[in-house]
């Protein structure tokens, strides 16, 4: 239905798109705490770790942005 009829709003695929790719951004941006136990196993240095962990988040930020943008899209 449409909504100038009145009818329910419905999801559709623009939005489960945007929770999708936001959700994903948020998993990069909170990967980076679960990685100490694992870099420890693995004897990386620390000065590797913040390289690691700041090029997550950055790319997290970016991708939950870009989904934000996705989901604000109108259609053409």
């Amino acid at each position: 239905m449409s909504e100038q009829s009145g009818g329910p709003r419905t999801v559709g695929p623009k939005e489960s798109v945007a929770v999708g790719v936001i959700a994903m951004g948020i998993l990069t941006i909170v990967m980076p705490w679960a990685l100490p136990l694992a870099l420890a196993a693995w004897g990386a240095a620390s000065d590797q770790y913040l390289a690691l962990w700041g090029s997550n988040v950055l790319i997290g930020i970016v991708t939950v942005l870009s989904g934000i943008s996705v989901w604000r899209l109108k259609d053409l």
